[in-house]
């Protein structure tokens, strides 16, 4: 028989019960939780953490958790600075995808200083840019993609690809170019999917006595929004609804070589 154990027991139990010390250079503050049973759990994604027992730095794959009751995410931290903190690593086979997990038990000391974290904080504060004869991108490394845009109907259109690679970046904008050198052509029958998709949704949530929305009438009347490019060529083309699910976004899914997989409202 299994007994029933406490949120807090079942949120500790993914990690060791050793307790150690590391310095963690914070990128941003604390922005958000996820719901962990009937508590919260926020996270940060550290820049980089020096393991103390041994002082070996580490970059990559960092993330802090930790068990709060409510929406006061109690460490929210300052970004570009390093703390000394208590932390509980995770358990060895965890299925987390994050090469360092660590539960956070207590914040010890803020503005620590280290000269490895100043050169790592030179790195982060250097501008990456990518430009070619019709591209300009820089890369948000908050959230670690590039940004752009293109011109669309005299409009500036976001286009935004999740890689923080330069070579991974130009690989994505090829196959970008390829499959949209008829533009019109590819994002009509990215809209002609979306209506074939949702236009009996968009008639469910319209009232009453309201005319009935047609495909062609769902088609004229979606607008691009933005483009999203993904690894492995990938892609998520966000268009207004001009209100038939009341200021939702549509989003089409699909792949750069034609394939279109699904058509959702989100937001």
């Amino acid at each position: 028989m299994i007994e029933n154990i406490s949120t807090k027991e079942q949120f500790e139990s993914k990690f060791l019960n050793e307790e150690k010390e590391i310095l963690v250079l914070i990128e941003t503050k604390t922005g958000g939780a996820f719901k962990f049973g009937d508590m919260w759990a926020p996270s940060n994604r550290p820049l980089a953490f020096i393991d103390l027992a041994d002082n070996s730095l580490h970059s990559e794959s960092i993330r802090l958790e930790w068990l709060v009751e409510d929406r006061d995410w109690k460490y929210y931290f300052k970004p570009q600075t390093a703390f000394r903190v208590k932390v509980r690593p995770q358990k060895p086979g965890s299925s987390s995808r994050y090469k360092h997990l660590f539960m956070l038990v207590e914040v010890l000391e803020e503005g620590v200083k280290d000269k490895r974290f100043d050169k790592i904080l030179k790195e982060y504060n250097t501008e990456v840019i990518y430009e070619d004869e019709d591209f300009y991108f820089v890369l948000n490394k908050e959230y670690d993609w590039f940004e752009g845009a293109i011109k669309y109907k005299d409009e500036d259109i976001d286009l935004n690809v999740e890689t923080e690679d330069l070579e991974e970046l130009k690989n994505i904008l090829s196959a970008y170019k390829a499959a949209t050198k008829n533009f019109d052509e590819w994002l009509n029958r990215i809209k002609k999917f979306a209506a074939e998709q949702l236009t009996g949704l968009a008639n469910d949530w319209q009232e009453k006595e309201t005319p009935e929305i047609t495909k062609k009438d769902f088609f004229d009347r979606v607008e691009l929004s933005s483009i999203v490019l993904e690894p492995e060529n990938n892609f998520i083309v966000d268009l207004h609804d001009d209100d038939m699910f009341f200021g939702h976004i549509i989003c089409v899914y699909g792949n750069l070589d034609g394939k279109l997989d699904s058509a959702n409202i989100e937001g």
